[in-house]
């Protein structure tokens, strides 16, 4: 299994996952997955910036923050 590491950014605060996949396509999967469990509960995971690494530290997937918008 490789190491991959994914990360939640919003607003300065950041939420690191270290994730363990066979590869890269695998390791997406288990991204998604978890987006899915916390952006309920977690704002980073619903309009914060993604990111997914490599082992080797290359950043291979990639979700912009969506912009805030205003009201409830």
């Amino acid at each position: 299994m490789l190491k991959y590491i994914m990360q939640a950014t919003l607003n300065g605060s950041i939420t690191t996952q270290l994730i363990e996949a066979r590869d890269n396509a695998g390791a997406k999967v288990i991204v998604a997955q978890k987006i899915n469990q916390n952006y309920k509960s977690d704002k980073r995971y619903a309009i914060g910036e993604i990111t997914l690494k490599d082992p080797k530290g290359k950043i291979i997937y990639l979700i912009p923050q969506e912009e805030e918008k205003g009201g409830v």
